[in-house]
C-alpha cells in the first residue's frame, strides 16, 4: 500500500478512534446535562440529519473547488472545534448547536477524504485496499470506546472532549503536511 494510502487511513482512523471515544458514553453525557434518552436520540437524529442534508451539499462545492482536499483539513479542524464546543454545553439545547457544528464539520471532511482514497486505491486491488478502509474505522473504534470509559473513569468528560478534539487537530495537521508534499 502506497504512504499516502497509509497517512489518509492513519488520519481517518485517529479521527474515529477520536470519535469512538465518546459513542458508548453519549446517553450518560446527556443525563449529566439535564437531558433524558430522547434527548440523546434527538441530538443524534439532529446530527445525522444535518450530516446527511450537507454533505450533498458539501460535495457540490468540492467539484467546483480547484483543491477539494484542503476540505477535508478544513472539516477536520472543525470537528476539532465542535468537541471541544461540548466543555461548553450546559443544557440540551446547547448540545443539538454542538450536535450541528459537528454534522457540519462532518459532511466538510467525507466527500474529499472519501474521493482522495477512491483516487489513491490501486485499481487491481480496489475491493481489497477499501476493506482496509472500513477495517481500519471498526479497529479504531474498539480502541476508542475502550479508551473513551477508562478516560471518562479516571479523568471526567472535560479531559475526553480535550482528548477528541487533539486528536481532530493532529488529523488536520498530518493531512494538511501530506497534501503540501
Amino acid at each position: 500500500m502506497r504512504n499516502k494510502l497509509l497517512l489518509l487511513l492513519t488520519t481517518q482512523g485517529t479521527v474515529y478512534f477520536g470519535i469512538a471515544l465518546f459513542a458508548p458514553l453519549y446517553a450518560i453525557y446527556v443525563e449529566q446535562i439535564g437531558g433524558e434518552f430522547i434527548t440523546a436520540g434527538l441530538a443524534i437524529a439532529v446530527f445525522s440529519a444535518v450530516t446527511g442534508t450537507a454533505t450533498i451539499f458539501m460535495g457540490r462545492i468540492a467539484s467546483f473547488l480547484p483543491h477539494p482536499k484542503y476540505l477535508a483539513v478544513a472539516g477536520w479542524f472543525l470537528l476539532g472545534v465542535g468537541f471541544l464546543g461540548y466543555l461548553l454545553v450546559q443544557k440540551p439545547i446547547h448540545l443539538f448547536l454542538v450536535q450541528v457544528l459537528i454534522g457540519l464539520a462532518t459532511a466538510t471532511y467525507f466527500p474529499p477524504v472519501e474521493a482522495m482514497y477512491s483516487r489513491w486505491i490501486t485499481r487491481e486491488r480496489d475491493v481489497f485496499e477499501w476493506s482496509w478502509w472500513d477495517a481500519t474505522e471498526y479497529w479504531s473504534g474498539a480502541a476508542g470506546a475502550l479508551a473513551g470509559g477508562i478516560i471518562v473513569t479516571f479523568f471526567g468528560f472535560p479531559a475526553l472532549f480535550v482528548t477528541m478534539a487533539t486528536l481532530a487537530f493532529l488529523a488536520a495537521f498530518v493531512l494538511f503536511i501530506l497534501l503540501n508534499e
